[in-house]
This record gives structure tokens, C-alpha cells and sequence, in this order.
């Protein structure tokens, strides 16, 4: 599986609002349904397990967060950007009693079981790039993200 594959200029999405994660959630999921990617049962599961598992992850320049859930309730894998008008409250991976304030998010939808652990793992690596991060943050259009998702995972996979 190549990763870059999994990103669609479509399913990248600026200044949303939403009051909280379970909201933000929900909303990300509707952009999923709409394209059918996603079971009609993706929503409820991917909240529950954001519940379970936090997936905030604070770093240096903003925070993240990585909602996923399994795969029986995904049609077709990808994964959907959200950067955030306002951060919103997310749990952090690792330490539920900590809260983060999120403000770009990465939602999974993988339906193959061995992606899940190996695509994480990239995001994060790329996610302790400090530069960019610095450039995620100041990405003005979905094309320029998405650019710099696609710079940073080549210059990854090329070392």
C-alpha cells in the first residue's frame, strides 16, 4: 500500500468549526458517507473508539489528532484532513487524562488490518518534523497541505 494513494484533495477541508471532537467527528464522517468510503456504521465506532483510545498527540508546533477505527466499517481506505478554524479538545494518545488542543486532524479509514499500525507510525514520524509542521500550519490552500504532506512522506520514504 502506498500511502501517498490514500490522500484526496476532496476529503481536505479548512477552518471547520466544531465545539467538540465527537461534533468535529461527525462531521468528518459525513464527508467520508457522502462518497460512500465509509460504512453507515464508521461514525458511531469511530467515536466510541476515540473514547477508548485517545489519539490527540501534542507536538512542538500544533497539535494532532488521528481518529480511526476498524476496518469492517470501511468501504474503501483513505484519509481525510481537517485543519481547524479553532482548536477543539481531543484526549491525548497515551495519557486520556490529558487534553489537547487540536488543531489539524487526520481521520483513518483503512480496511486493511495491516495498515493501520505501519500508516500511524509514518504520520507520526512526520508529525516530529518540526518544519513540517511549520508548513502544515501555514498551508493556505488544500493543494499547498496536501503538498506538503506528499513532500514530507518522499523525502521519508527516500532515506
Amino acid at each position: 500500500m502506498n500511502l501517498l494513494d490514500l490522500f484526496d484533495e476532496q476529503l481536505v477541508h479548512f477552518d471547520l468549526e466544531a465545539e467538540s471532537s465527537d461534533e468535529l467527528l461527525g462531521k468528518m464522517v459525513e464527508y467520508l458517507e457522502k462518497r460512500n468510503l465509509v460504512k453507515d456504521t464508521y461514525r458511531q465506532a469511530v467515536i466510541e473508539r476515540e473514547h477508548k483510545f485517545p489519539t490527540g498527540l501534542p507536538t512542538k508546533v500544533m497539535s494532532i489528532a488521528i481518529p480511526h477505527t476498524d476496518v469492517v466499517h470501511v468501504n474503501q481506505s483513505c484519509i481525510s484532513i481537517t485543519r481547524l478554524k479553532k482548536p477543539v479538545s481531543f484526549r491525548e494518545m497515551g495519557n486520556s487524562n490529558n487534553v489537547v488542543e487540536v488543531n489539524l486532524v487526520f481521520m483513518l479509514a483503512l480496511n486493511g488490518s495491516q495498515d493501520h499500525l505501519k500508516v500511524i507510525q509514518k504520520l507520526i514520524s512526520l508529525f516530529s518534523l518540526e518544519d513540517v509542521m511549520k508548513d502544515l500550519q501555514k498551508a493556505n490552500s488544500k493543494k499547498q497541505l496536501l503538498n506538503t504532506v506528499f513532500q514530507a512522506i518522499h523525502e521519508m520514504e527516500t532515506i
